[in-house]
């Protein structure tokens, strides 16, 4: 997802010359632009929204011109990741009749 405004897709893929992810089946009438923030949106219930991945590098139609593609640059060095561990804070509530 590119943040403001909203733009929805799906990370599909990485390039391995480039060293870029493949964001694809962005809708063609979004105005997704070079260095726009891409992160998690949370909609699947895999990964929660707001998680970084990385920026916009460079935006095209795809092969038939029905949906647009953007390479966006990591925010980690995909080559040295063996592992990540995603920690949710719940919110913190105070117990009935407490302080």
């Amino acid at each position: 997802m590119v943040q403001k405004p909203q733009i929805y897709g799906m990370i599909e893929g990485f390039d391995e010359q480039k060293g870029v992810l493949l964001f694809q089946k962005i809708p063609v009438k979004a105005n997704v632009k070079k260095g726009q923030v891409v992160e998690t949106s949370g909609l699947t219930g895999i990964f929660p929204s707001g998680l970084l991945i990385g920026k916009v590098t460079k935006v095209s139609s795809d092969q038939y011109g029905l949906t647009k593609i953007a390479e966006v640059k990591p925010s980690v060095n995909l080559n040295n990741l063996t592992r990540v561990m995603i920690v949710k804070r719940l919110a913190r509530t105070t117990a009935a009749g407490g302080n």
